[in-house]
């Protein structure tokens, strides 16, 4: 699914986003995905990363897991906008629960929340939606029952295989089921 976006900018430049997460399996997907929609990505894994990449040039919008191993979004966004580096932010987790997302959302530049997995036409729409404009709430703002949680702490998801398929280029890799849609 090959959106209308264009990812220019007024300048003729792309637009450029930022992914933050740890889990390299992400990055690649998500970068991958929209390098392929035309729009610039840099990523990092570390939060302290991101923040060196934003002091040095900021981004248009900044893809964002939660939870980073010893780093939180919920401590670490906050810190970013007093600091005045928190561009546009979309947020993506698994561990999003209704408190999260109301104190994601009340930070001005966080744009949006969305619940892994993420199926890359929901991530393609938020984008397209984002850049054009236009408000977010009804693909990104997710309710607090449609958020999926861990089932068990104690036993690793284990991924599926991923799958392409022609021109859509989609891939899907849910814990513990086989490819079988479009998401992250």
């Amino acid at each position: 699914m090959h959106s209308e976006a264009n990812s220019e900018s007024l300048g003729g430049e792309k637009r450029e986003i930022l992914v933050v997460d740890n889990d390299e399996r992400i990055v690649e997907l998500v970068s991958w995905f929209l390098l392929k929609r035309g729009y610039s990505v840099r990523s990092a894994e570390t939060f302290d990363l991101a923040r060196q990449m934003l002091v040095e040039r900021p981004v248009d919008l900044m893809l964002s897991d939660i939870d980073m191993g010893a780093e939180s979004a919920l401590e670490v966004l906050p810190r970013f906008h007093r600091e005045g580096i928190l561009p546009p932010t979309l947020v993506f987790s698994g561990y999003l629960d209704a408190k999260n997302q109301n104190l994601l959302l009340a930070l001005d530049p966080v744009v949006g929340t969305l619940a892994k997995p993420v199926a890359f036409h929901v991530l393609e729409a938020c984008v397209v939606d984002f850049f054009k404009g236009r408000s977010l709430s009804e693909h990104c703002c997710v309710s607090s029952d449609l958020i999926s949680r861990p089932t068990s702490p104690a036993r690793p998801p284990v991924p599926a295989a991923t799958e392409t398929h022609g021109d859509d280029e989609w891939v899907e890799i849910v814990p513990g089921q086989k490819s079988t849609g479009s998401g992250v």
